[in-house]
Formats: structure tokens, C-alpha cells, sequence
């Protein structure tokens, strides 16, 4: 899609579909490392979580029952934060400043563009010049 979104934004009232192509693409490969970190973070509070229920097995009184709630809802907020990734990954786009970074890419590539065409028509009014001489 990537091409076609490059091409169609060559045409007027087009130009924001490159900008929100490249928004998307960045968005879902973002999806992977936000998950890792994600699931690194619900790793780490479950062994925590097993390693006090394990503490507390050499209490002969611990009855076991009161701590499968907290992992039941321990567990439904982790499939929840699954869920949210693709919201995630859009606030880490919007708070990084891709569009800004798309935007200042598109004024460069206008400005070399208008100064390689100066140029290139200053090139070519005095070669004609000098050919008109002779």
C-alpha cells in the first residue's frame, strides 16, 4: 500500500495520505515492542504474586482461596491491557511527533526540490545565452 499511498499523494487535496500511511506503518511495527514491555511488566508482578502465595504456604493456617481472586483479576486486567496496545502505540505516535517529523520532511524535500529547479533554470538561461551569442 505503500507505493500507492505515495502516489496518489501527488495529487492535490491528496498529500496527507503518504503522512497518515507512514503514521499507520510506524503505529503497527510499534505494536511488538509495546507488547514485549507489556508482557514483561505482567511477568514480573506474577511472580511476585506467586512468590508471596509460595511465602505464604508455610503458614499452616494460609488458606489458599483468598488469593486466586486477586489472580483472577490480576488476569482479566492483563487480557484488557492486551486489548489496548494498537491505542497505545497510537498515543506513542501522536506524543513522538511523527506528523511534525513527516511535515518538516515534505518542507525540506519542497525546498531542495525549488532550489535544484532555481538552479537547474539559471543553468539553462545562460548556456541559451551564450548560444544566442555565437
Amino acid at each position: 500500500m505503500g507505493p500507492i499511498a505515495f502516489a496518489i499523494s501527488v495529487w492535490d487535496g491528496f498529500q496527507s495520505t503518504l503522512t497518515q500511511w507512514l503514521t499507520r506503518y510506524i503505529s503497527v511495527y510499534l505494536w511488538l515492542p509495546v507488547s514485549d514491555l507489556f508482557s514483561a511488566m505482567l511477568s514480573k508482578i506474577q511472580s511476585l504474586i506467586l512468590q508471596k502465595d509460595i511465602d505464604s504456604l508455610t503458614d499452616p493456617n494460609f488458606i489458599p482461596d483468598s488469593s486466586s481472586t486477586v489472580y483472577i483479576i490480576f488476569m482479566i486486567i492483563g487480557i484488557i491491557g492486551y486489548f489496548t496496545i494498537p491505542t497505545v502505540t497510537g498515543w506513542i505516535i501522536q506524543a513522538g511527533g511523527a506528523g511534525n517529523f513527516v511535515r518538516n520532511i515534505n518542507q525540506t524535500t519542497t525546498k531542495t526540490g525549488n532550489t535544484v529547479g532555481a538552479g537547474t533554470s539559471s543553468v539553462a538561461r545562460y548556456i541559451g545565452g551564450k548560444l544566442m551569442k555565437k
